[in-house]
C-alpha cells in the first residue's frame, strides 16, 4: 500500500539520480532530517518504492489519483504502529443497538457536491484524537447546513478542555461527551484563535471567542 494522499503525484525521473534529487527535494519540502547515509538510503529505497506504487495506481483507470505526502518515507507498517489504533473501542457508541427510523435511505449522499458544507481533509497527526476531528467536522456541517456559513472549528479545545467529560485527549475519548462538554461549556472556538497542536496541553478557552 502506498503511503500517499488523494491528489495529483509530482513527476520525476525512473533513474536513481533523478529518484534521489526528487526525494532530497520531498525532504526539504516536509523538513526531514537524517542523521547518518545509511538512514538516507533506507528511507530513500522506501520513498522511491511509495512513489513506483503511486505511479503505478494512477497510470490505471481508478476513479480517484494518490500523491506524496509527509508519510511517503514510511512504510506502512511504521505508518500504522505510529499513528493507527491497534484495539477497537468497546464503548456505547460502538457496542450499542441503536434503533433507526423506517423512512427510506439513500444510498449514498456527498455533501461535497451540493456545496460548502464540509472543510477539507485534516491531520491529526502521532495524537489519539479521532473523537475531536469527528465532534468538529459533524459540528461545522450542520452549522453549515442550517446557516450557509462553514466554520473551522478547534480540535485542539476538546484536547485540552473536555476532561471532565470522560475523554482523555490525545489518549481517546467520545464525540457524544465532546457534545456535552460543548453544551454545558457554551462553546467552540475557531481554529484560528486556538490553533491545533497534536499534543495534550493546558486549556485556553475563551468564552468571548466562541463561534459555535
Amino acid at each position: 500500500m502506498a503511503l500517499g494522499l488523494c491528489a495529483a503525484s509530482s513527476s520525476g525521473g525512473s533513474g536513481s539520480g533523478a529518484g534521489e534529487q526528487l526525494f532530497k527535494a520531498w525532504a526539504s519540502q516536509h523538513r526531514r532530517e537524517y542523521h547518518s547515509e545509511e538512514e538516507f538510503r533506507y528511507r530513500l529505497r522506501i520513498f522511491l518504492h511509495n512513489k513506483q506504487k503511486v505511479d503505478k495506481h494512477n497510470a490505471g483507470n481508478s476513479s480517484f489519483r494518490m500523491g506524496l505526502n509527509q508519510f511517503s518515507d514510511m512504510t506502512f507498517p511504521e505508518f500504522r504502529k505510529k499513528y493507527l489504533w491497534h484495539d477497537p473501542q468497546n464503548c456505547s457508541a460502538t457496542m450499542g443497538n441503536f434503533p433507526r427510523s423506517s423512512a427510506p435511505y439513500p444510498k449514498a449522499i456527498d455533501w461535497r457536491k451540493k456545496g460548502t458544507f464540509v472543510t477539507p481533509v485534516k491531520s491529526q497527526g502521532p495524537c489519539g484524537s479521532c473523537w475531536t476531528f469527528s465532534t468538529t467536522g459533524c459540528l461545522e456541517s450542520v452549522i453549515a447546513i442550517r446557516t450557509g456559513k462553514l466554520l473551522n472549528l478547534a480540535e485542539q479545545q476538546l484536547i485540552d478542555c473536555a476532561q471532565n467529560f470522560n475523554n482523555f485527549g490525545c489518549s481517546g475519548g467520545l464525540p457524544s461527551q465532546a457534545f456535552e462538554y460543548i453544551l454545558y461549556n457554551k462553546g467552540l472556538m475557531d481554529e484560528d484563535d486556538y490553533p491545533y497542536q497534536g499534543k495534550n496541553g493546558t486549556c485556553k478557552f475563551q468564552p468571548q471567542k466562541a463561534v459555535a
